[in-house]
């Protein structure tokens, strides 16, 4: 499986990657068992080089990975008879920020449920950057969306990778 030239985002910081194509890819393992697998394909800095590798069949790309697809390989598929990758599913699940660092398109987001479910959405939070790799990171950085009852929408607007919020909520009907 091969790449193209390109820049990618880990650590709080941009990387440039050359192409990595004609048996310079990545390698895809055969699934010889009788049930289809998955594994992931992903770029990880590695010293002073970026790594473009294939996780083994069922497992997960390395947590400090930024994964690219997850590869479903269906049962019996070796090189001998699909060296194509041609019944290899491929689900891409990065982000592609065309724009970026200038314009976030698509920037990270994630649900956030609070503990215990409040009567209404009129409630107020504090937001508290504990870290964050990369450019320093503030709560005028941060963007809370989807107010429900039961929680909400943190976003990131910004390049900094790995933050760690403390949230405080109060509402003052309860």
């Amino acid at each position: 499986m091969d790449i193209a030239a390109g820049t990618f985002f880990i650590g709080g910081r941009l990387y440039g990657m050359g192409a990595r194509t004609n048996g310079n890819g990545v390698s895809v393992p055969p699934n010889p068992g009788s049930t289809a697998q998955t594994c992931e394909v992903y770029l990880r800095i590695n010293g002073d080089s970026i790594d473009f590798q294939c996780s083994p069949l069922g497992q997960s790309a390395p947590a400090d990975a930024v994964v690219l697809c997850r590869l479903t390989i269906p049962a019996g598929n070796t090189a001998a008879n699909d060296a194509n990758l041609i019944n290899v599913g491929l689900a891409y699940i990065g982000r592609y920020e065309i724009h970026f660092p200038v314009l976030l398109r698509r920037p990270p987001s994630t649900l956030v449920s609070l503990p215990v479910p409040l009567p209404n959405a009129n409630w107020h939070i504090d937001l508290d950057v504990v870290e964050a790799q990369g450019a320093s990171v503030g709560p005028e950085h941060l963007i809370v969306a989807a107010r429900a009852s039961n929680g909400f929408r943190l976003t990131l607007a910004h390049t900094a990778d790995a933050v760690k919020v403390r949230y405080t909520v109060t509402h003052m009907g309860v």
